[in-house]
């Protein structure tokens, strides 16, 4: 793989974990004849994935755009493939002098050497990735995109001085290993202040302060505002939370998240990279006010080695991983305590010997109510509107209806059936260092107007 980073040196409080490369690309980097990919899509896949650190327990997201990209395969003779291969082996990396607070790579498969006797236009798996302690996933998406135009926009200009197709991709992806033109070089160097610039923006102070980011002409690109809330409000959901009602159903959603609050183990697949690292988050943050201390994996990727053992862990979790994962990992069954959600059938998968309660009526009704509604309302809006607008009217529609459902979600679990005055059941352990709450857990469960299954189990989790 070539490998180049921004900035080049690893900050004080974080160190790039050499396997992020795999996060990248969780199926692996494909390298596909440009003819052989005719008739099939080549749209760029965006997800999202974590990268928690063991002893502090520090979540830094990354934000990757995948794409294939145009390069010139070339086809050795026989004799030389030996030297080839090597090379193939090691790869090669590429640093570039920068720095900032957010982290870029730009990586893509590195299979070419000097030698060649005829050539072949291939697509290469390419990957733009943000990695950064904020999740700004909406905005780090639109950035992506809006970088990838100006590289492309770049090496067309190159291309149209130079003759050489592609060159300003060929440099930045270390494929390039002859001297660069003057005219490459200073598309380059557009390029890297453009970064140097994202890079260097200050972050903003929750609930005080915003950042609005001017990256390009007004009239080319919007302005990107970047602002946190107060941690008395909700926290920051910057991507759709409603998609697993959308992608599942309504009563199917519901039941994965009672397995979730009831800790059991939790795989979630699809096909869609962005499909199931949005889900997996999704799930998470609907447990608000409720926080879920077990690991989150929005996306395991197929090609890590040992990444199978993690579904063996003794703890609960919930894990978003390709279609292709156990069909890669040759398991033909997925363990005995694993539930398996898959986003492309819309079904869940529970075995035998796990049982889901049912949620407590006419709570679980109620919710269930309130989200169908809050679907309904964002495709009527939509409907409603000119279709010249509708792409901008769908995105505040679902805004509206990401707040619906954190309401809804919120208004559960403080319903009679729940956690409806549960602060009348708690007891104030200490106060220093940090506050530590015991639930009383028997007057709590009797002060219930219906004492069901679900609430009895989770009740006993929580304390």
């Amino acid at each position: 793989l070539c490998f180049v980073r921004y900035p080049t040196d690893d900050h004080k409080d974080f160190h790039l974990p050499a396997d992020v490369t795999v996060f990248c690309q969780p199926e692996g980097c494909v390298t596909i004849n440009a003819h052989s990919r005719r008739g099939q899509s080549r749209d760029p896949q965006f997800f999202v994935f974590m990268l928690t650190e063991k002893d502090s327990a520090k979540i830094r997201y990354g934000v990757c755009l995948n794409f294939y990209q145009c390069s010139e395969k070339r086809i050795l003779n026989a004799d030389r493939r030996a030297s080839r291969t090597e090379c193939g082996k090691k790869g090669r990396e590429v640093k570039y002098i920068s720095e900032g607070g957010i982290l870029l790579w730009i990586i893509v498969k590195s299979c070419l050497t000097n030698f060649c006797c005829r050539r072949d236009h291939t697509l290469t798996l390419t990957s733009l990735c943000f990695i950064s302690h904020h999740p700004f996933v909406s905005i780090f998406h639109d950035l992506l995109i809006l970088l990838k135009q100006i590289i492309d926009s770049c090496s067309y200009r190159a291309a149209q001085q130079t003759n050489i197709k592609d060159i300003a991709w060929s440099v930045l992806t270390g494929h390039w290993h002859d001297a660069i033109p003057p005219e490459a070089m200073r598309e380059i160097k557009e390029i890297e202040t453009w970064i140097l610039m994202l890079l260097s923006s200050p972050v903003p102070v929750p609930g005080k302060t915003k950042v609005q980011l001017e990256v390009m002409p007004a009239d080319i690109s919007p302005i990107f505002e970047f602002a946190l809330p107060d941690h008395t409000r909700f926290s920051l959901v910057d991507f759709p939370i409603h998609l697993p009602f959308e992608l599942l159903g309504v009563d199917t959603a519901v039941r994965v998240l009672a397995a979730i609050m009831l800790e059991f183990k939790v795989v979630i697949q699809s096909r869609n990279y962005n499909a199931v690292s949005m889900c997996v988050l999704s799930l998470v943050h609907l447990l608000y006010p409720l926080e879920y201390m077990f690991p989150v994996i929005p996306l395991l990727p197929a090609y890590m080695p040992s990444a199978e053992q993690l579904l063996l862990a003794p703890t609960p979790f919930v894990i978003g991983v390709p279609a292709s994962f156990f069909a890669h990992k040759r398991i033909k069954e997925v363990p005995s305590d694993v539930i398996l959600v898959d986003l492309d059938s819309n079904q869940v998968i529970v075995p035998d010997d796990l049982f889901i309660p049912n949620l407590p009526e006419p709570d679980v009704t109620t919710l269930k109510n309130s989200l169908i509604a809050a679907l309904s309302s964002m495709s009527l809006r939509v409907g409603d509107k000119c279709e010249e607008n509708l792409e901008a009217c769908y995105a505040v529609d679902a805004d509206i209806v990401d707040v619906l459902c954190r309401v809804a979600m919120v208004k559960f679990f403080n319903s009679p059936n729940v956690f409806g005055n549960f602060s009348e059941h708690t007891r104030t352990l200490r106060l220093y260092p940090r506050p530590v709450v015991a639930l009383q857990s028997e007057s709590f469960l009797r002060s219930r107007p219906q004492c069901t299954q679900f609430i009895t189990d989770l009740c006993r989790l929580v304390v």
